[in-house]
């Protein structure tokens, strides 16, 4: 399998799919959130379209901060990206100046973002994609670092450039660095990505000792034949037992994801692999030399010590570079926003009354660090709320006639209040329809009745959720 043979099997929504997750990793340094490609061409049509696809190419992650999952594309995946071919362009030219620097300064080390714009001719935009896209190949060696606020970056030289001069077109390069990972079996989505991570460590482990015990048996072997007549040795079969006491396969997927949450997050901030950092710090925690040998009796005193990391870790993000940790805030809302089909003045609006904040706002860089929380707290309570009401709406189950009720909503008000509420009410219809949310105004002629006060008192107890 070649990438040009990948790039061939594709139907057309997987392109539109690897296109929208390769903009959104360049544009943010995260794939796109699953529930906005969800909503645009169907979950089911988007799980069939990926999961035939292979985990090699994108990759189902947690986001904590977005309440939901996201699909993140591999350095495979952005090659097969319809605008893949413009990124290999740019990064035969990065390998090349690597191969002359080789040439001609050996002793060169680390280049920065205004050295390679300068030899590259890349514009601002063109030079950060292409640091994000040699951080995803690990096209580079030694140290790297993003300045967000700045827009600058550096890279060491790449490990194996002494190879460079040995293939000449590196195009193939490239692509040899894209599939030397590739495996056409690894899952695609959570949770069956970490099983499936989890069985192979298992099986590795397995061949380990599978390897040892074999060589232990010829080493015996040929003493024996040193000193007596050969005698055929018995086979021996070593088979892999977990330790009695440890964690069991499902805990062990959840330290697993924690972990991975862990090395994700700090990646994303110092342009570094932290993953080996984080599963040596768990397993020097807890004095274990892997994390599947942690006793099952420690897995909820474990679970508790990578969250309160977590927590740690943001805290130190959002000090050390507070312009990114406030623009991951603005992408949020706004990416919410879009969801619940509102405008910006209308959800500023919302936000405003519904918080009670001091002064309105017409920027979401007007709001205190504190006050931005707020606001993306109030996003993902409306966002859950519609996720709730939407799978509700599709449930297959049979919903009893006599459970059913004819309102989601009752709003009641004094007079005075009306206008915010007429807002509230009208995104409350764009969601859940007009004819669930009790509104006055939705129900003019309904309620244009005498014994109205009544009527009002049965009406509002026993129609709305």
């Amino acid at each position: 399998m070649t990438v040009g043979d990948l790039r061939k099997s594709l139907n057309d929504l997987q392109k539109e799919l690897l296109r929208h997750i390769a903009d959104s990793y360049l544009a943010v340094q995260k794939g796109v959130l699953n529930r906005v490609v969800h909503s645009k061409y169907g979950k089911e049509s988007v799980r069939n379209a990926l999961g035939s696809l292979s985990g090699s190419v994108v990759y189902e992650v947690e986001d904590q901060e977005a309440v939901c999952s996201r699909y993140e594309p591999t350095f495979l995946g952005l090659l097969l990206a319809p605008n893949g071919k413009c990124f290999e362009d740019t990064l035969v030219r990065y390998v090349e100046y690597w191969e002359s620097v080789y040439r001609a300064d050996p002793e060169k080390n680390h280049t920065t973002s205004d050295e390679l714009e300068l030899h590259l001719s890349l514009t601002k935009d063109k030079s950060v994609q292409l640091y994000h896209v040699i951080i995803k190949g690990n096209l580079f060696g030694g140290s790297a670092g993003f300045s967000p606020a700045e827009q600058t970056w550096h890279v060491g030289i790449p490990r194996d450039v002494d190879d460079f001069p040995s293939w000449p077109d590196k195009i193939n390069f490239l692509h040899q660095r894209a599939m030397q990972s590739y495996d056409p079996n690894a899952p695609v989505f959570l949770p069956e990505r970490l099983h499936y991570s989890w069985r192979r460590e298992q099986q590795f482990a397995g061949i380990g000792i599978n390897i040892v015990a074999e060589n232990a048996a010829v080493a015996q072997r040929d003493l024996h034949q040193h000193f007596h007549s050969y005698e055929k040795s018995p086979k021996t079969k070593v088979v892999m037992m977990p330790r009695e006491g440890t964690i069991s396969e499902e805990q062990g997927v959840e330290i697993k994801r924690l972990i991975i949450v862990l090395a994700e997050m700090e990646e994303r901030v110092s342009g570094k692999s932290a993953f080996a950092k984080w599963y040596a710090a768990f397993n020097k925690k807890f004095r274990i030399t892997k994390y599947e040998a942690l006793q099952a009796e420690r897995y909820e005193e474990a679970v508790s010590w990578l969250r309160r990391q977590s927590g740690i870790l943001q805290r130190k993000l959002r000090q050390r570079d507070k312009p990114l940790w406030r623009n991951k805030k603005y992408v949020a809302i706004k990416t919410a926003m879009r969801e619940l089909g509102m405008d910006k003045q209308r959800f500023y609006d919302l936000a405003h009354h519904r918080l009670g904040l001091n002064i309105p706002f017409t920027s979401l860089t007007e709001l205190s660090d504190n006050d931005l929380e707020r606001v993306l707290g109030l996003t993902r309570r409306l966002a859950s709320d519609l996720s709730v009401h939407s799978k509700r709406g599709s449930s297959a189950s049979p919903i009893k006639a006599s459970q059913t009720k004819r309102f989601r909503v009752a709003l009641s008000f004094p007079g005075e209040h009306r206008p915010f509420v007429s807002e509230v009410a009208n995104v409350l219809a764009t969601n859940l329809g007009k004819d669930r949310v009790f509104y006055d105004t939705f129900h003019e002629a309904e309620l244009a009745r005498p014994d109205l006060d009544v009527y009002l008192q049965s009406y509002i107890t026993m129609n709305p959720n």
